[in-house]
């Protein structure tokens, strides 16, 4: 509100200025003084800037829902050759788990794994194990031969490594998807 009041004062003193600045005349023809220049006007205040936005934060990434069930796939490529596997996913999409079906893969195990050119063999595992961001890991160690099984969901693909070492020393790269 004052800076509009002070506009109007400061435009009323520039209309003002013309009538306060003429000069005056003396009896005897002679020029009068000059007469004083008005007030200069004062200026308005500036506006206040908006506030900056506050952005919203970045997306999680994620895995989605993994599939429940059997999952089979191969392996390839290391010193194992070939490598053989088949694990169940539980209905939450939480952990690798026993299968149910006693007709599929998998049927007493959360994971069996098969090496097709490796003394290791075979192992299986029944006991839950975990998925977490997607990824689980199961290392057993302690035996004549010890073996990880990494892996990670990718919408309908997982993929991952397994790797014996001990008595038998193999590795594969390995793919699954659901069994349908």
């Amino acid at each position: 509100m004052n800076d509009f009041v002070l506009s109007w004062l400061s435009v009323f003193a520039l209309l003002m200025l013309p009538i306060g600045g003429c000069s005056g005349t003396t009896d005897d023809g002679t020029g009068g003084t000059a007469g004083s220049g008005g007030a200069a006007g004062t200026g308005g205040m500036a506006g206040g800037g908006g506030a900056a936005g506050v952005g919203g934060t970045a997306g999680g990434g994620g895995t989605g829902m993994i599939p429940p069930g059997i999952w089979t796939g191969t392996g390839i490529g290391g010193s194992a050759g070939s490598a053989d596997l088949c694990f169940a996913v539980n209905a939450e999409g939480t952990a690798l788990t026993q299968g149910a079906d006693s007709e599929q893969p998998c049927q007493f195990y959360a994971v069996e794994v098969t090496f097709g050119d490796c003394a290791a063999g075979s192992f299986a595992y029944k006991p839950d194990i975990p998925i977490v961001g997607g990824s689980f890991e199961l290392i057993l160690l302690g035996g004549p031969t010890e073996y990880e099984f990494r892996g990670t969901f990718d919408g309908n693909t997982a993929a991952g490594e397994v790797t014996t070492t001990g008595d038998a020393t193999c590795s594969a790269q390995w793919e699954a998807v659901p069994n349908e």
